[in-house]
């Protein structure tokens, strides 16, 4: 485990949250869980068979949120003497791009939610979504929602990686990566939760559309709150 001067536990756990929740924010997971969701209502399937169809997708990105921290702190440890010196400064240049392009282009213009996502992307998982009958392939889905999200969540994942090289003791990093991964993902839980009791998925989706905005803009002001954050801390050598 490397040495920072401003390595305070507490501010490196509020940073670790700080970037699960913004992780979390993104809403292309949601779009492909109710998408399953609803192709599986239209084929009138159980409620108890659509809970587990759900359960399996969220396992499924769960999972691949996980491999996604193991691979990149595998690269952070692989390349740390390379990467230390200019790190926080990449990543708050690259975070305030991705922040612009989530306030312009995360969606399209319109009603509805629809995407950023070319639409031979869209149109293959809303295909997969439609076709899938099985937990086995609802988790095959589950994990390529997360894949597709990347050109935005890869911010988050790389600095979660980092901090752990840098802050965390090896022995802890399994359980920050289940604890980031299961906050990511806390949000299809929720709705997987919500479906299984009875509400309409169409009240989700409604409620989706009305909040699309906040959720949008949450986003971005979380991810330039933590590149400011990360600048005065980590870089401008601010006291925490």
């Amino acid at each position: 485990m490397l040495t920072h001067p401003y390595n305070s536990l507490w501010s490196v756990f509020a940073l670790l949250l700080a970037l699960a929740i913004t992780h979390a924010t993104f809403q292309l997971g949601v779009s492909v869980l109710t998408l399953l969701s609803g192709h599986s209502l239209g084929r009138k399937r159980s409620l108890r068979r659509l809970f587990m169809l759900n359960l399996a997708y969220v396992t499924g990105s769960f999972v691949m949120t996980m491999l996604l921290l193991g691979a990149l702190l595998t690269v952070a440890f692989t390349y740390m003497y390379e990467i230390e010196p200019h790190a926080w400064m990449i990543f708050v240049v690259v975070s305030c791009i991705i922040a612009a392009g989530i306030m312009t282009r995360y969606y399209r213009r319109g009603k509805g939610t629809v995407l950023w996502l070319p639409r031979s992307a869209a149109n293959y998982l809303a295909d997969r979504a439609k076709r899938t009958k099985n937990v086995f392939e609802a988790g095959i889905l589950g994990g390529a929602a997360v894949l597709a999200e990347l050109p935005f969540t890869i911010v988050p994942l790389m600095c979660t990686a980092y901090l752990m090289m840098v802050f965390i003791a090896p022995i802890n990093h399994l359980v920050v990566m289940s604890t980031y991964s299961l906050i990511v993902v806390s949000p299809l839980i929720l709705i997987t939760v919500l479906i299984a009791g009875g509400h309409r998925l169409s009240t989700i989706q409604r409620w989706r559309e009305e909040n699309k905005s906040f959720l949008q803009y949450a986003a971005a002001t979380l991810l330039l709150a933590i590149a400011l954050y990360v600048a005065i801390f980590y870089i401008s050598g601010g006291s925490v």
